[in-house]
């Protein structure tokens, strides 16, 4: 399987993981009136955590900050979304089945993105 592929759901995999073993707290705060705190931390963490892909995947210097910190604003989002959206439903585990296709669907896709800021920048970066 492709390697950044691995790299990509392995970290969902921890992530979730994490999520999992703290279910009572994460959906008692979830459900509270201090979800705004919750989802504020827990968007700079998904964005710590793409940051961190990228730049170790990728390198810091590879495409233009522009470019680089729209593929880091998309990528968090989708991260984000999808957490949230399992964590609202309950945390069933064969969501997280369904997580892991998503991720597989989208194999390649960040690839994508360097690629074709690389291209446009005429490939000096």
């Amino acid at each position: 399987m492709h390697t950044t592929l691995l790299r990509r759901r392995d970290t969902f995999a921890r992530s979730a993981g994490t999520i999992s073993e703290n279910r009572k707290a994460v959906q008692h705060i979830f459900n509270s009136a201090n979800r705004d705190i919750y989802e504020s931390y827990y968007m700079k963490q998904c964005e710590y955590i793409v940051r961190t892909y990228l730049d170790t995947v990728f390198g810091k210097d590879t495409v233009s900050e522009a470019d680089r910190a729209i593929a880091i604003r998309f990528l968090k989002c989708e991260l984000f979304g999808l957490s949230l959206d399992w964590i609202a439903s309950g945390m069933p585990e064969d969501a997280l089945d369904s997580i892991r296709r998503v991720l597989e669907l989208c194999r390649g896709m960040s690839e994508q993105v360097i690629s074709r800021s690389r291209q446009e920048a005429g490939g000096t970066k």
